[in-house]
This record gives structure tokens, sequence and C-alpha cells, in this order.
């Protein structure tokens, strides 16, 4: 036997016989949008359904916040860019990985400029303060000190030239030789120097620029 919801809320009967007349439960239930089936089964048809149900207020789920690392600006360097290095002598290290060193679940790696000496550190592992939340990367920069500034002026190179179009080139190294040969005083030499070469009666025969 099979009951079907008409528009009379009536169900039909497979007997003559009359029946008092009752409410369908899907009508009765209709206004909160829950569908009971109708007793004896049967079908349910759409139109005792409330439209009240589809105007339910639509539930969002929570988005969990996220974290966006913001690195701090490069300072400025003597040069037009930074030029980043990795002496072992001044950052430490192994010679096949110089510079870096283990931190939590990553590494930190130290770096050196070489036309300013400043420093560069990379975390792998940092950590949020507020949140305590790990994994994350942060980039901070440091001021040169004596050893960076003495390993730049060691990487310095010049350039001697000379009147009849002749050059010679040197490190800061071997500048003490090349100083006594075409007589100049080595503190003369740094970052941009640009001087003139005399001869002993005091004639200019070239200069010496630092090579870039």
């Amino acid at each position: 036997m099979k009951w079907i919801c008409t528009d009379t809320e009536t169900p039909m009967s497979k007997s003559p016989q009359k029946r008092p007349k009752r409410p369908h439960r899907n009508t009765l239930r209709a206004a909160t949008g829950v569908m009971t089936p109708p007793p004896h089964g049967g079908l349910t048809s759409p139109a005792c359904l409330s439209t009240r149900a589809a105007k339910r207020p639509m539930v969002r789920p929570k988005l969990s916040p996220s974290t966006i690392t913001v690195d701090p600006e490069e300072p400025d360097c003597s040069a037009a860019d930074h030029d980043w290095c990795s002496p072992i002598e001044v950052v430490g290290g192994i010679d096949s990985n110089p510079g870096v060193w283990g931190h939590g679940g990553g590494v930190k790696i130290t770096e050196v400029c070489r036309h300013c000496g400043g420093y560069r550190i990379t975390d792998t592992w940092a950590q949020r303060q507020d949140t305590g939340e790990q994994g994350l990367e942060s980039v901070e920069y440091h001021e040169a000190d004596d050893a960076s500034l003495a390993w730049v002026d060691s990487q310095r190179v010049y350039r001697i030239w000379f009147d009849d179009g002749s050059r010679e080139t040197f490190s800061a190294g071997s500048a003490e030789e090349f100083a006594n040969r075409y007589g100049f005083n080595t503190a003369a030499l740094g970052a941009d120097c640009d001087f003139a070469l005399y001869d002993e009666s005091g004639e200019a025969i070239g200069g010496v620029v630092e090579e870039k």
C-alpha cells in the first residue's frame, strides 16, 4: 500500500470506509523543514515541504589565521648593490658549507657583503614571538665590524695605468710590493681610490684606481 500526500493534505485510503481526517505528518513538520516518512510507507511530495527551509542562514566555515613574513629593507651599500659572500675566515663553519649553522629544524646562514662588509643573516627556523609558531623564515642585517671590513679590504683589486697605455693589476695582498716598486703609499689605497703616480722628477706618469 502507498500513501500519497495530496493538496488536500488527506491520504487516500484503499477502503471506501471513511476515516477521520487528520493532518499529515509531513504537513505538521514542514514548517520546521524536517522530513518524516508517512505511516505505513509512502511517497513524499515536494509540495509538503516548507519554503522556509531554503531560507536558512548559511553557516560559513571558520578560517584559520595565517602568518606572512615581512622582511626588512636591505641597508644601503657603498656600491650600487650588495654582493653577498661567505668567507669562512669571517662567517665560520666548514669549508664545504661556510656560514651555515644548524638551528632547530632549519639553519642560520651568515653572509658578508664584498663591498661594504655588512652582514645578512637568514634563519630558516625562525619563531614568532607572540604565538610561538616555528618553522618561519626571517632575514636580518647587521653592520660591518672590524673582521668583515678587514676581509673587504683584502678582496680589493687595484689597477695601475700609465701614460703610454700600459696597465697592471694587483690585489691588496701584494699592495706593499707594488707600492715599493712605483713609489706610492699603501695608506692611499681603499674604496674608490684614484690617485696619480709621479716619477723622480715629479712628472705624472700614470695613476692608481680601484678595479670594479
